[in-house]
């Protein structure tokens, strides 16, 4: 499919980019399965060439959050947001993770509410879906969080 045709036209030698090209489609998409696990084997290589690049670390974040590694992607996400900590795709990320390892809504909010505050802006495109994230299919319906989102997509 589209996936692995994009993903193998990118050179073998350019390791960190066909990483972090698997990584956004599988956000763009909602991928999870094998699609995540071949982005989470590229961005393990690619870490263990150049393990201080952290917009990589942040897309393995997404990528063992969707996999259901909650405890494992909050760790990529902790480093990444100690060296950068006013970015809000990683908030987003945390959001996911929080809300994959079952963790209390309030504290998903709080990442979702990091998120906005720090300009994350995806959730205003148009094509923008919460469906799209399975991460926030437990909490869709508790109190606050439809409105919430409602509210960051203005």
């Amino acid at each position: 499919g589209l996936f692995s045709e994009t993903i193998s036209s990118v050179p073998q030698a350019a390791l960190e980019a066909r990483a972090f090209l698997a990584a956004l489609m599988l956000d763009a998409t909602g991928g999870k399965g094998a699609k995540a696990l071949a982005a989470l084997d590229l961005l393990d290589q690619a870490l263990a060439q150049t393990p201080a690049a952290w917009e990589l670390r942040v897309q393995r974040g997404l990528v063992r959050a969707r996999l259901g590694y909650a405890s494992a992607a909050r760790r990529d996400l902790d480093w990444a947001e100690a060296a950068f900590p006013q970015v809000g795709q990683t908030w987003f990320y945390r959001a996911l993770a929080l809300s994959a390892g079952e963790r209390p809504v309030s504290e998903v909010l709080e990442a979702l509410q990091g998120a906005r505050n720090y300009g994350y802006k995806a959730w205003r495109e148009a094509n923008w879906e919460p469906e799209d994230y399975p991460e926030l299919t437990r909490i869709r319906g508790e109190p606050g969080v439809a409105e919430f989102l409602e509210l960051a997509r203005r």
